[in-house]
């Protein structure tokens, strides 16, 4: 499952170069193998503990540079992914190293945010402010929580991280 998910990110990567540099007919059928192998890596029954991870954060980093039309999708499969991946280590999040934290719940904010939940992008701003006070996630949910308009526009995830040139944390 792990294996599939990751060959799904690699064709939704491939699926943006293609609409980037203006090749529809390839976007689609790129953007259809990713999505059908995203589906296949979910219905395998070992080797899938990082399914929803992977799923989540491939439509996380690459949802805002699909066409216009293909982002709310990306973005509600991007927001349950996280959601599922939540629910799986809510009971540890706290334990977890930095970056992972960050990762889930910026996840859950942005995509909350850019699927219009509003009242579930507080609380996981709130939540990351709780749980990731002094790391590179701070500034961004603050920002977020003084002006929520701001989100649109802005990322909380990896992508957020390579952008500033802080890289892994």
């Amino acid at each position: 499952g792990n294996l599939l998910a990751w060959k799904g990110g690699a064709l939704l990567y491939r699926a943006v170069v293609a609409n980037e540099n203006k090749q529809p007919e390839e976007f689609k059928k790129l953007y259809q193998q990713a999505l059908d192998t995203f589906a296949e890596a979910g219905k395998q029954p070992t080797g899938n503990e990082g399914v929803a991870a992977i799923t989540g954060g491939s439509f996380g980093v690459f949802a805002d540079r699909l066409p216009k039309e293909y982002r709310p999708s990306a973005w509600s499969t991007a927001y349950d992914n996280y959601l599922m991946l939540y629910r799986q280590q809510s009971a540890v999040l706290d334990r977890l190293p930095v970056h992972l934290r960050g990762e889930v719940l910026g996840g859950l904010a942005q995509s909350a945010q850019r699927t219009g939940r509003k009242d579930e992008m507080a609380q996981y701003v709130d939540k990351i402010l709780a749980v990731l006070g002094g790391t590179p996630y701070e500034p961004i949910a603050k920002k977020w929580k003084a002006n929520p308009d701001s989100a649109t526009n802005t990322s909380i995830t990896c992508d957020l991280l390579r952008q500033t040139g802080i890289g892994s944390v």
